[in-house]
């Protein structure tokens, strides 16, 4: 997929996730700009939990194995607390950037992404999204929630802001719908991964000046052809059940709201 130059979206689900999409992203189009949208640092080590690989440390090993660029990490909402003094120092000697969620609240998100896309230029984005760092209020869905996170206003002002990034991949993760409420979590995760698709598009005149790749075009065509389908499935269904005349109150109850 990656070497199409199909720009993959991953969904979880665990963060550990991003550490095998993140190698296979940084074999074609080698070390990476990551930004990482999180409550926590997730660089841990085995010392905490005693597992060298879990949903706390895949920043650890991307940064060990060579996938991210130096000075390439932008860590975005971090306010949890260290598991130990040191968790941040690997990071932060790889040349990390943090906008911790107090740079969000006295900057804006507007402001810390336009600065972050400048500093990215045109390096390679892989963009991992932990669902976390929305404020619980926002996002209860999810296992490790911190207070005093991004509101989902901000989320969405923050993924706008990037557009032109040269984005290659994208995950978001850590959405447990057995914990949301009214499947606003899952609302809100959808609509950020929209954000991302925005801005691919956005930067997606870069990937069009390799010579033209006719396995791309077949995907957009299908891709293309399938929505279509989609769209009209549900034209027809809600023809056939006169769904646009119900009255508001009783619209809910039918199973193609």
């Amino acid at each position: 997929m990656v070497r199409t130059r199909a720009v993959p979206f991953a969904v979880g689900g665990d963060h550990s996730i991003a550490l095998p999409a993140m190698r296979a992203v940084a074999k074609e189009h080698g070390p990476l700009a990551v930004i990482h949208v999180d409550a926590h640092l997730d660089t841990s080590d085995d010392a905490v939990w005693g597992d060298a690989y879990r949903h706390g440390t895949p920043l650890r090993h991307a940064i060990e194995e060579g996938l991210v660029e130096r000075g390439q990490l932008h860590q975005v909402g971090v306010r949890a607390p260290w598991g130990y003094p040191e968790e941040g120092t690997l990071a932060a000697n790889h040349g990390a950037v943090l906008h911790d969620a107090e740079a969000i609240a006295e900057r804006g998100a507007v402001a810390v992404g336009a600065q972050i896309a400048q500093t990215i230029g045109a390096h390679p984005v892989y963009l991992t999204f932990d669902i976390d760092g929305v404020d619980p209020a926002f996002a209860p869905g999810t296992g490790t929630p911190v207070p005093s996170g991004l509101t989902s206003r901000e989320a969405i002002s923050l993924l706008r802001s990037l557009a032109g990034i040269r984005l290659v991949a994208m995950d978001l993760v850590e959405v447990c719908p057995a914990l949301d409420h009214a499947d606003v979590t899952a609302h809100l995760a959808a609509q950020l991964l929209y954000e991302g698709s925005c801005a691919t598009r956005a930067s997606s005149s870069w990937a069009f000046t390799a010579k033209p790749n006719p396995r791309r075009r077949r995907y957009e065509r299908a891709g293309g052809a399938f929505v279509r389908s989609l769209r009209r499935a549900r034209y027809r269904v809600m023809q056939a059940t006169d769904w646009g005349s119900m009255p508001s109150s009783e619209r809910w109850r039918s199973p193609w709201r």
